[in-house]
């Protein structure tokens, strides 16, 4: 929906988080007299509002707020909904909406309008997205063109929009699916990193409705970074990944894959140890994979995935080679804590699914001893992880329900046929996880956090996790 549409219309903010907060911001300063409704199952009082939030809210006169259990109650009294990533389509109350007329926008959508999608480039996948998204920000901001990074990582794009000059500078977004869904614009670059299974089934137990019911739907959500693309476009896609092959071979864009498997005539490729692009036959080498400090052979997809969208706009290969060799990483992804009595503390919290734990453990080598994993269970399936741990040898499980109970399940049938199981221990406090591996890893080995599951319930998010991981190893 454009925003001038949006003048005459009466809307409501549906959630009142960073980003809703920060299209009550944009829309109030587009429209001053506008009605404008405000709903969220927190109070005010209890939102923690900053500053400028707040002080804004205080003397609105136009606004309505709608809080508590019922704040789903009032939709019928607007015309449009704003609404926020973390709510459900599937809410009900919403489907009941769209179905008398309502429209249904979000804060990207009400950007990408205003902005315009051709100075942005949308970052999304299942893994890699933070880490891909981050690096090309420092790829373009390294070699002085003007970048702001945003979207599911950094500030909400509206955020920043009035204090840039549009069409100057370039807008690196990290996409969640959640974000995508319903999405009617796609941006002038899309990266579509590998897609599995995540972010199915319910999260919250006390809702009965979800994102994501299955597969198909999440696939479907991920798509729209490329389903409004044109043949002016540009399509950056995981070529070994086969939901990513089969979307990018439905798109209308300019096709630019990234393969460690294969050698396109357009794209980038890994040869000799060396990441190199192919621009219609002209190959050049890039950067040499020993100059890489991110861990595991799978973020060198990452990397070619941010070179490949930095060539398009620009960057020389001699900058991408200098940003890339100094690059390292983000926090809870494969990131070294500390050393404590000879043993190495590995925070990777952000491994969600059974494949990245995988990749972890492929990463570290043989040294892992102790893993921590399980969580909140959303179904996987966790054969292939099971498998691996034995073949890794890792000796000690540590293991938080309920998805460590088929976790463990998992390892339990590679034991009936003939492995050596490591020992679980299961526990119900990151302290006890971690005062656990110190008592149980001999010095010299590694203990890595790596849940295979995603954090609701204990948690509130990976990085909650993550965070609580760090403060419960001892200081060195």
């Amino acid at each position: 929906m454009t925003l001038a549409e949006l003048e005459h219309k009466s809307i409501l903010i549906l959630g009142f988080g960073v980003e809703g907060q920060s299209t009550y911001i944009f829309l109030r300063n587009r429209f001053p007299d506008s009605q404008l409704g405000i709903a969220d199952r927190k109070s005010l009082q209890n939102a923690n509002l900053p500053d400028v939030v707040a002080s804004t809210v205080e003397r609105d006169a136009n606004l309505r707020f709608h809080g508590g259990s019922e704040y789903l109650s009032c939709l019928s009294s607007y015309d449009v909904v704003v609404k926020s990533p973390g709510i459900p389509p599937s809410t009900p109350e919403l489907v009941q909406f769209q179905a008398h007329g309502g429209i249904i926008t979000s804060h990207l959508e009400i950007f990408l309008d205003v902005a315009g999608p051709q100075h942005v480039i949308g970052v999304t996948g299942t893994k890699g997205k933070s880490t891909t998204a981050s690096l090309i920000h420092r790829l373009l901001t390294d070699a002085g063109i003007d970048s702001i990074l945003g979207g599911n990582i950094g500030a909400p794009p509206l955020a920043n929009i009035d204090a840039i000059r549009l069409g100057r500078c370039w807008w690196v977004l990290e996409l969640s699916s959640y974000q995508l869904d319903q999405l009617r614009v796609s941006p002038h670059i899309a990266v579509l990193l590998g897609v599995m299974p995540e972010h199915l089934g319910v999260h919250d137990p006390s809702i009965s409705y979800v994102h994501h019911r299955d597969f198909a739907s999440y696939a479907e959500a991920k798509e729209r970074i490329t389903r409004y693309q044109n043949s002016g476009d540009i399509l950056i896609f995981n070529a070994d990944n086969e939901v990513a092959s089969e979307i990018a071979h439905r798109s209308r864009a300019r096709l630019l894959p990234v393969s460690q498997t294969t050698e396109p005539a357009n794209g980038s490729f890994v040869r000799d140890g060396k990441l190199m692009y192919s621009n219609g036959g002209t190959v050049d080498e890039i950067i040499d994979a020993a100059q890489i400090h991110l861990l595991g052979r799978f973020n060198q997809i990452n990397v070619m995935a941010a070179m490949t969208a930095a060539l398009q706009v620009g960057v020389p290969k001699e900058s991408i080679r200098r940003s890339v060799s100094a690059f390292s990483g983000l926090p809870h992804r494969l990131e070294f804590v500390r050393e404590v009595s000879g043993v190495k503390f590995y925070d990777d919290s952000i491994s969600t699914i059974p494949q990245a734990t995988i990749n972890a453990l492929g990463a570290l080598g043989d040294r892992v001893s102790t893993i921590i994993l399980g969580g909140h269970d959303r179904g996987n399936d966790f054969s292939e992880l099971a498998a691996c741990l034995i073949k890794k040898q890792v000796r000690h499980l540590i293991l938080f329900a309920p998805s460590g109970l088929r976790i463990w399940k998992a390892l339990e049938q590679q034991g009936s046929l003939g492995f050596p199981l490591p020992s679980p221990h299961f526990v119900t406090s990151m302290q006890e996880a971690v005062d656990i591996a110190l008592s149980c890893t001999v010095s010299g080995d590694i203990c890595l956090l790596s849940p295979a599951s995603s954090s609701y319930g204990m948690f509130k998010n990976f990085e909650a996790r993550g965070i609580a991981f760090q403060k419960a190893i001892p200081s060195a």
